[in-house]
């Protein structure tokens, strides 16, 4: 998460304790459940030695309820600390199947928090208010890390924060999983957090080079072409050369419907700069 701990802050208001995040002018970003007294809000930023120990005040600046996307923006009483970073958030489209990390603040450790981390297994998917929602995969995510950003270890970037638990039932299912609220919906009702652009170029620079020789990875066949295959990564489309696999496997490809998905391996890869 490199420096991303800086933009992190603990929240605390009556009995409950959550997490947000540093956004644009001087706001912070967390969930308005968190909120149980909006007269009396502490905002905890981090120190450049790990510790969280720099208290500021806050009020609510706008609060949109459980129905409504369970958000709130907070305005500090003064300047936030000058080595705290404000992170780069793009829209979910193309983090599905993508890692993530986030830090909180459990139960077990609510002076300083715990970095933890999972998979990203849905996005956009609506809830039951209908508001766009992120699926997570993850055995750490409890309470405490409602407001916390979800970070896409890939794109380098957040993509919404986390919003809710789902408890398990009795045989145990659901303990893996969370949800959070989606930045383009955030943004949609927060015009104050500014979203970033990112090219499909970049986004395939992102996926690609992040790959090593020899690496396995799974891909889907999406259309056969003249000199190979379409396939897809990651949401990403590739090309697999016909130049770049044996005679054996182009008959092993034949056999195939497009859509089914392959395991292949990296002998190279070609990015343009």
């Amino acid at each position: 998460m490199d420096n991303f701990l800086l933009s992190i802050t603990k929240i605390e208001s009556g009995t409950k304790r959550g997490t947000g995040f540093l956004v644009k002018n001087n706001l912070i970003l967390t969930c308005s459940h968190n909120i149980e007294n909006t007269e009396k809000i502490v905002v905890t930023f981090c120190s450049l030695n790990g510790i969280f120990d720099i208290e500021y005040e806050a009020v609510v600046y706008s609060m949109f309820g459980e129905k409504f996307g369970d958000i709130a923006l907070l305005s500090l009483n003064s300047l936030h600390p000058t080595h705290s970073i404000v992170p780069k958030i793009l829209i979910p489209d193309y983090s599905k199947g993508n890692e993530f990390e986030t830090h909180g603040f459990p139960n077990a450790n609510t002076q300083n928090g715990q970095t933890t981390g999972g998979q990203i297994k849905f996005v956009n998917t609506p809830n039951n208010y209908n508001i766009p929602q992120i699926t997570l995969h993850s055995n750490e995510i409890t309470y405490g890390f409602s407001g916390a950003p979800i970070y896409d270890t890939r794109l380098k970037a957040v993509i919404g924060i986390i919003n809710q638990a789902l408890s398990p039932d009795k045989l145990f299912r659901g303990l893996s999983s969370s949800f959070g609220v989606s930045s383009n919906f955030i943004a949609e009702k927060c015009p104050e957090v500014y979203i970033e652009s990112l090219e499909m170029k970049e986004i395939v620079k992102n996926t690609f080079n992040s790959l090593s020789i020899g690496q396995k990875l799974t891909v889907e066949l999406k259309e056969e072409r003249a000199y190979g295959y379409l396939i897809r990564h990651k949401g990403i489309r590739g090309l697999l050369h016909e130049n770049n696999y044996s005679k054996h496997s182009k008959e092993m490809l034949n056999t195939l419907n497009m859509g089914e998905e392959i395991d292949v391996i990296v002998i190279k890869k070609n990015i343009d700069e």
